[in-house]
């Protein structure tokens, strides 16, 4: 699996591929924001420090029978120029 993959099966944007898991007929699919695309969510600014993260499991649209769930890491990012302490 590719990023071009992630954008033309999922239309996701901005998010890198990481592995893929098999897991009794369900198939993992691990992505993660491009380092250079995290900004802050409130006023974009790039200027941010990660505080940790979270995994989000998002369930999808299936591959001819098999579940397909995307495995996402959220960065917990604090912002420089607003103040703000959120995840991405």
């Amino acid at each position: 699996m590719t990023t071009r993959l992630l954008y033309h099966s999922f239309g996701l944007i901005g998010y890198r591929y990481v592995k893929t898991e098999y897991k009794g007929g369900i198939v993992l699919f691990s992505i993660e924001k491009k380092p250079n695309k995290l900004c802050c969510p409130d006023c974009d600014s790039k200027k941010i420090f990660r505080c940790g993260f979270v995994i989000r499991t998002i369930k999808t649209l299936p591959i001819d029978k098999k579940q397909v769930l995307l495995v996402v890491k959220i960065q917990r990012v604090e912002c420089t120029e607003c103040g703000v302490l959120k995840q991405e």
